[in-house]
């Protein structure tokens, strides 16, 4: 299993093993429903907490009567067990070993992973609170400078232009760059977070659940409800999948719609004019400002949302006069709009 380590302690990292049983033994504790809990499952469980987001491992369950694996969360139940408490995940592989949730859950709840096999026998691990206990966290020494962690920033915080004294959070962006800053400005106001590796990858396209999180994020923080068990009407949001929450916020503001078939489509890749409405919608920004952008169709839906980027000057790594309508959006496209707009609003 894949170990951790950091120059220098900003997030949390904890190991909790179960006990450890011999292959075959079971030993019934309790009953819920038909589930009977027992003892078989012999493996170590980590939890680790980044800036703005968390990552659960552990060791594959190699029993022949493997059903599925339950990732369960309680805000109340120190140990959570299956059915009782809430499921975060779960998968049908027996080799499925990880689990990267690129948001974090309020800090109260205890986490514990769960087998169920074919007789309906479940195991549960040790609980774990990942903020209990103070951890490290993988960077690369060769690539990048110090990290610290910084609070995060409010929407009515000034925006950082100055750079000569920041420590870059990422080690595969640049801080000369308009993209390395605007990833840096982005992670302080914990609108966005790093790969498990540490890194930004800018150059990954952004899908719709992703761009409605991370414009949330950087007008509301992280004040919204969790919106437990909702799936906000569209049949493809799943629920207790990390997106939803944001899917569903989105929606009830009326900052995106699903498509006619009643599905949003949270895999798919955000294009230019979308995440121009859902920028506009987010901020309450004015419409039918004028632009200069001359590949834009006439009388496209669209085209009421186009002037903001010459407002706040959301693309200045795009050509001027070209609008890209439907170009698909990386992280590096849509860090640098949100922190163009937070800049000069």
């Amino acid at each position: 299993m894949k170990k951790f380590i950091s120059l220098l302690t900003i997030a949390t990292l904890l190991a909790v093993p179960t006990a450890a049983f011999a292959e075959g033994t079971t030993t019934t504790s309790t009953q819920s429903n038909e589930y009977s809990y027992e003892e078989f499952f012999d493996t170590d469980f980590e939890a680790i907490m980044y800036n703005n987001s968390m990552s659960f491992e552990w060791d594959e369950y190699t029993g022949d009567d493997f059903l599925y694996y339950k990732l369960v969360y309680s805000l109340e139940n120190e140990k959570p067990v299956y059915p009782t408490d809430t499921t975060l995940k779960y998968y049908e592989s027996s080799d499925k070993t990880s689990f990267f949730l690129d948001y974090r859950l309020s800090t109260e709840k205890y986490f514990a992973l769960c087998v169920v096999t074919t007789d309906k026998k479940v195991d549960c691990t040790d609980g774990i609170n990942p903020e209990e206990v103070d951890g490290d966290i993988l960077f690369d020494v060769t690539k990048t400078a110090e990290k610290v962690e910084i609070p995060p920033a409010g929407f009515e915080d000034e925006v950082i232009t100055t750079f000569d004294k920041y420590n870059n959070p990422f080690p595969d962006t640049d801080m000369s760059e308009l993209e390395g800053q605007s990833a840096a400005e982005l992670y302080r106001r914990a609108v966005l977070g790093g790969y498990p590796d540490g890194e930004f990858k800018g150059e990954r396209e952004v899908n719709r659940a992703e761009a409605a999180k991370f414009l949330l994020f950087a007008r509301l923080g992280d004040t919204f409800s969790l919106h437990t068990g909702k799936n906000g009407g569209f049949s493809d949001v799943l629920k207790g999948e990390w997106y939803a929450r944001f899917v569903i916020e989105s929606a009830e503001r009326g900052i995106i719609e699903g498509y006619p078939d009643g599905l949003f489509k949270p895999a798919k890749e955000v294009n230019t004019v979308e995440f121009l409405k859902m920028l506009t919608l987010t901020f309450d920004l004015e419409t039918d400002l004028e632009y200069s952008q001359t590949d834009v169709e006439e009388d496209a839906w669209y085209e009421q949302y186009v002037g903001v980027v010459d407002k706040y000057d959301l693309f200045p790594h795009w050509e001027s006069d070209t609008l890209n309508a439907t170009k698909k959006l990386s992280r590096e496209d849509v860090s640098i709009a949100i922190y163009q707009y937070l800049t000069n609003r």
